[in-house]
């Protein structure tokens, strides 16, 4: 799923949620639900993805398991990012980011922090936007896992050191695993910040890498902030 691999991610989800089903194996279903959800929503198949993901979030509530509640929240609140309705995703984000903080999950943490002070910049609360970023850049954790906030906060504010210490974050990031689907467009995002010309090319280069219309529809909001910011 993180290089953007979708059939054959469908293909291998498809058999060993069959082998879990036939096995009566219901924790390992929740993971295999929520690994289909986020497929489905890749696929902008959003109604089907939002029910998969809830009967995902049921089985992690079952078992007590936090940390995948979390990151299935999060992946919920991403369909409705996709479809513009910031308000539901930003819920949804924030009670993830909640579940993270809970339990210590603080690499988890950073990208979903990251994702409220998006969905509040999406929203026009410029000044909640910044607060988030700042919050998730701060965070505890190796640099790498927190250029998405360390460009989103130099794109919003316009603070160029800033931005630049993202871009190579995430550089170093995709020098290691260049498939990495959100490094690939937050890459272009941050050179699209700067007015680079190469910006264009790297926005295709990462729809090289994943093009499937629930992908590209959250970018694309991504992507339009800097056009809100222009005006």
């Amino acid at each position: 799923l993180l290089i953007g691999n979708y059939d054959r991610a469908e293909e291998y989800n498809a058999k060993a949620l069959a082998h879990a089903e036939a096995n009566d194996e219901r924790r390992y279903r929740g993971s295999y639900l929520s690994d289909r959800g986020q497929i489905l929503a890749a696929r902008g198949r959003r109604s089907e993805a939002i029910e998969t993901l809830k009967s995902s979030i049921a089985v992690a509530q079952e078992f007590g398991d936090r940390l995948r509640e979390g990151l299935r929240w999060g992946a919920l609140g991403t369909i409705f990012l996709s479809t513009g309705e910031y308000d539901e995703a930003l819920r949804y984000a924030r009670q993830s980011l909640g579940i993270f903080d809970e339990i210590g999950a603080v690499v988890k943490m950073v990208p979903q922090q990251t994702n409220v002070g998006t969905l509040h910049w999406l929203l026009g609360e410029r000044r909640e936007a910044e607060a988030a970023y700042r919050a998730a850049a701060a965070l505890p954790t190796e640099g790498h896992h927190a250029y998405g906030a360390q460009i989103m906060l130099g794109a919003l504010t316009g603070d160029g050191a800033t931005l630049e210490a993202g871009l190579r974050n995430c550089q170093e990031l995709l020098e290691k695993t260049p498939e990495l689907v959100e490094a690939r467009y937050r890459y272009a995002f941050a050179l699209r910040a700067k007015g680079d010309e190469r910006a264009e090319a790297e926005y295709e280069r990462a729809r090289s890498v994943c093009s499937l219309p629930g992908v590209v529809a959250v970018q694309d909001r991504i992507r339009s902030l800097l056009d809100v910011s222009a005006r």
